[in-house]
């Protein structure tokens, strides 16, 4: 796939965050040796990669976090503790164990291996989400948080929505979604032409713990369907761009300014949540 140039040199001046945990494709050679079969971990990257959203969402001015770390070394947005995330029991918790297709991908690893890939991965991209917010609460008074992905046009074996229609845009709430937030994506993904759902097919956005219900930090999850902008026919092949790539882009930066704008209509912080 061709390499797509990255906005550089810009410091952030607007109060807005994106995250996008999902969008690296890099195994380090530690995990790789971990993997009983190499050829379904390249398939599993290939339906389970949100595909440029670390650049499908990059607004200059923004301040983004992401990571070039797959998500099937260390997923970004699972509990570290196996017993409090959902995932685990398809053995896709944290670390995963098993591949999209309910086939085993790699052995659980020993306690002290895991500590390291957590400390090596995990810990320190939820330092950086955690400062990036903290930078935009001390330079502007609050931060917009977006939570990036992308999602397959149709339902994986180990997804619960078989036989529902999935929508366009995918817009995921928590805590920190105050109605103003979740109204405003609603009505212009609405305007724009797209078909959009609340909380499905996925649910939740993440936010720091530190940060969870800081009147601070609206956060809302904007997930996109990557049948608008990818030719991926075959979910466990390598996608190719879409003729509508940068028509989404686009789209997508424009939410985001409009977002924006929404949060600095307000006196901040006393009147984000009203």
């Amino acid at each position: 796939m061709t390499a797509l140039p990255a906005v550089r040199g810009v410091s952030p001046f607007l109060p807005l965050v994106v995250h996008a945990p999902h969008a690296g494709t890099h195994v380090p050679a530690v995990a790789l040796d971990t993997v009983l079969d190499h050829n379904r971990l390249r398939a599993d990257l290939n339906r389970l990669t949100d595909w440029h959203t670390s650049d499908l969402f990059q607004l200059p001015g923004a301040a983004l976090c992401a990571t070039p770390v797959s998500r099937l070394v260390v997923d970004l947005e699972r509990y570290t503790d196996d017993t409090l995330e959902p995932r685990a029991a398809v053995g896709q918790g944290v670390i995963y164990t098993h591949d999209s297709q309910g086939q085993r991908l790699r052995p659980e690893l020993a306690p002290e291996q895991r500590r390291q890939w957590l400390d090596n991965w995990y810990r320190p991209w939820h330092l950086k989400l955690e400062l990036d917010v903290l930078g935009s609460l001390q330079r502007h008074g609050a931060c917009l948080l977006v939570d990036a992905h992308s999602f397959s046009a149709r339902p994986l074996p180990n997804e619960g929505d078989a036989g529902r229609e999935r929508p366009d845009i995918c817009l995921g709430t928590c805590a920190n979604t105050p109605g103003w937030l979740l109204d405003y994506a609603l009505n212009w993904c609405r305007l724009q032409g797209f078909s959009v759902a609340v909380d499905f097919p996925y649910a939740g956005c993440l936010v720091p713990a530190v940060h969870a219900a800081d009147r601070r930090v609206p956060a809302i999850m904007v997930e996109v369907n990557r049948g608008l902008y990818l030719q991926q026919p075959d979910p466990a092949a390598a996608p190719a761009l879409g003729a509508d790539y940068f028509r989404v882009k686009t789209a997508l930066n424009a939410l985001l300014l409009g977002m924006v704008g929404r949060l600095l209509d307000f006196d901040m912080p006393a009147d984000l949540y009203a």
